[in-house]
């Protein structure tokens, strides 16, 4: 065997090797595309999936389900038919975004605790 025809040889086998993976990761779910509400615009998909990643999977089922419930409820308030989708998408994604914000930095411990009310504050003092 010549040195080219080994190099042809590993090269296809690199093709094969390579759109053989591909194709089984395309055949299995990924496990952050598998939650999506019921109810919403299919231009918003991947950024509800990039928002759904940055929270537990235990919290997905509830947002997703809250997604919808908001999503068809502002669809359901606006009577104008030309303007449903815009709002619908408005309010769900609003409360979508400010959620994920507030719990995707509660989650890392970047929140903390108020002070008490009864503790005073001190103020000025040096230690």
């Amino acid at each position: 065997m010549q040195p080219t025809e080994k190099f042809l040889l590993i090269k296809s086998g690199q093709t094969f090797l390579t759109s053989f993976l591909t194709q089984k990761a395309l055949a299995m779910p990924n496990p952050t595309r598998t939650i999506m509400p019921d109810e919403y615009c299919q231009a918003d998909s991947v950024w509800i999936q990039e928002q759904m990643v940055k929270i537990s999977p235990s919290m997905r089922q509830m947002i997703a389900v809250k997604y919808s419930e908001v999503y068809q409820d502002a669809w359901d308030r606006e009577l104008v038919s030309y303007r449903q989708e815009n709002r619908a998408r408005h309010e769900a994604n609003t409360r979508l975004r400010l959620f994920v914000e507030r719990y995707h930095k509660a989650a890392m411990g970047l929140a903390e605790k108020p002070p008490l009310a009864s503790t005073p504050a001190q103020i000025g003092k040096a230690a």
